[in-house]
C-alpha cells in the first residue's frame, strides 16, 4: 500500500495457489501498520473458482413445564433466509428435564405438512429424531414443532437444536 489514503490495491496469495488482487476503497495508514476492511463476502468472491460458502444455522427452542397434547406449537419461526435441515437431523439435539413415562413424539412441520419429529422414549432425557429427507426452509417458509399427542403424565420442558446450513456467500 502507498501510504496514501484512498484506492488501492494488492496482490493476495489464494488456497489455489493464484494470486488475487484485491481492491480497497479506501485505508488508513503510512506504511507499517495499515489496515484495510473487507468482508468475507468480498474477499471470497474474489477467489477464482472458490465455492460459496457453507455455514452452520442452528435453530433453537425450549419450552418450560409440561407441553399440552392440542396446544399451541412449541416453536413457530418464519425463516428469514434459506436453511437446509439435512436428513436425520444430523448434529441435532434435544433434551428434556423430566423424562416421559411413555414415548413421546413431537411432530416437526414445514409449512404445516409433516416432515419429521423428536422423540424420547420412556424413562429418557435425551431426544432422538425421526427426518427422513433434507428439507430446504425458503425465506417466508415456517417450520413447526407440534406438543405430544397424548400427553405425557410426568414429560417437561424440552428443548431442542435444529443443526442445519446456510449457503450465502
Amino acid at each position: 500500500m502507498s501510504g496514501v489514503a484512498g484506492a488501492s490495491s494488492f496482490p493476495v496469495q489464494t488456497p489455489l495457489t493464484t494470486d488475487v488482487v484485491i481492491g480497497t476503497s479506501g485505508y488508513s495508514g503510512s506504511g507499517t501498520g495499515e489496515t484495510a476492511e473487507f468482508t468475507v463476502a468480498s474477499l471470497i468472491a474474489l477467489v477464482p473458482g472458490a465455492a460459496p460458502l457453507v455455514l452452520p444455522y442452528d435453530i433453537a427452542g425450549y419450552f418450560a413445564g409440561r407441553p399440552l397434547a392440542g396446544g399451541v406449537p412449541l416453536q413457530r419461526t418464519v425463516m428469514v433466509r434459506s436453511v437446509t435441515l439435512p436428513a436425520g437431523l444430523t448434529g441435532s439435539a434435544a433434551i428434556c428435564v423430566t423424562a416421559p413415562a411413555a414415548a413421546v413424539t413431537m411432530p416437526i412441520l414445514h409449512n404445516g405438512t409433516g416432515v419429521g419429529s423428536v422423540n424420547f422414549a420412556i424413562g429418557a432425557t435425551v431426544g432422538t429424531f425421526t427426518f427422513a429427507s433434507q428439507v430446504v426452509l425458503a425465506a417466508g417458509d415456517v417450520l413447526e414443532l407440534d406438543p405430544p399427542s397424548p400427553q405425557d403424565t410426568v414429560f417437561a420442558s424440552p428443548s431442542w437444536t435444529f443443526s442445519g446450513t446456510v449457503a450465502g456467500i
